[in-house]
C-alpha cells in the first residue's frame, strides 16, 4: 500500500527546517545538468514551474535566469520557507503555492491552475515524481501536461532502480509517466551527478509537449 499524500506532506514538513543543508548539493548538481539536458541557451523569457519546490533551493538558482518561477509543493512548511525567502530576498518574479495537483481542495487553487494552463515553458521536478502516491500519478501528470505550452519541456530527476534501490525509476516507468502527461520523450537516461564530492547515479528524463497539443 502506497503512502498517502497527507502522510508524505507530514514527512516533508518534518524536514523543512534542515532541507537547505540536506539538499543544496543535489540542487547544485541538478541545476548544472538541467540546461545541458534540455538544450536551451536563451532563458530570459521563460516561465518555469518548479514542481515539488521544497524550500525553494532550485528557484533560488532559476529566478535570476528566467522571467518567472512558479513554485508548487504539497508540504505547507516547505512552502512557508519559500515565501520567507521571497520576502527577505525580494524575488519579485517568484510565486509559491501549497497544493497537491491531484487534490485541489480550494476553488482558488483550481482557478490558479486553470489560469496557468498552456502558459509554462519549462517544468522542473528535482527528485519529486517518484515520491508521488501511485494513485495520484495519473491526475498529477495530466495536470502537468496541461500546464505546459505546446513545445514546452518537462525535465525531472529521480533515483534509478538498482540492486540497492529496487523501487527506483526505470525507463519503462518513465515512458508511462510521459504518456500520462501527453508528452513525447526527448531523452531518458541514467547519468552521474557529483554531490558533495561523490558521484551518484541519477535518472534524468526530458519530455516535450507536441506542438499540436493545447
Amino acid at each position: 500500500m502506497s503512502t498517502s499524500q497527507d502522510e508524505l506532506s507530514k514527512e516533508w514538513n518534518a524536514m523543512a527546517g534542515e532541507w537547505d543543508d540536506l539538499a543544496s548539493s543535489y540542487r547544485d548538481a541538478f541545476e548544472t545538468i538541467l540546461w545541458k539536458q534540455i538544450g536551451l541557451t536563451e532563458t530570459e523569457s521563460l516561465t518555469v514551474l518548479d514542481f515539488g519546490c521544497g524550500t525553494g533551493l532550485l528557484a533560488e538558482k532559476l529566478q535570476s535566469k528566467v522571467k518567472r518561477v512558479v513554485c508548487i509543493d504539497a508540504a505547507p512548511l516547505m512552502v512557508e520557507q519559500v515565501e520567507a525567502k521571497i520576502r527577505a530576498r525580494e524575488w519579485s518574479n517568484v510565486q509559491a503555492y501549497c497544493l497537491a495537483l491531484a487534490h485541489l481542495k480550494e476553488q482558488s487553487d483550481q482557478d490558479m491552475l486553470q489560469e496557468m494552463e498552456g502558459k509554462v515553458d519549462l517544468i522542473v521536478a528535482s527528485s519529486v515524481l517518484s515520491f508521488i502516491p501511485r494513485e495520484d500519478l495519473p491526475g498529477t501528470l495530466k495536470a502537468l501536461g496541461k500546464i505546459l505550452k505546446s513545445g514546452g519541456t518537462l525535465c525531472h530527476s529521480d533515483w534509478p532502480r538498482t540492486e540497492k534501490n529496487p523501487e527506483g525509476l526505470t525507463e519503462d516507468a518513465a515512458m508511462k509517466w510521459y504518456e500520462m502527461a501527453g508528452l513525447t520523450v526527448k531523452s531518458a537516461t541514467v547519468i552521474s551527478m557529483n554531490m558533495m564530492g561523490e558521484e551518484q547515479s541519477v535518472f534524468v528524463g526530458v519530455a516535450v509537449k507536441p506542438w499540436n497539443e493545447r
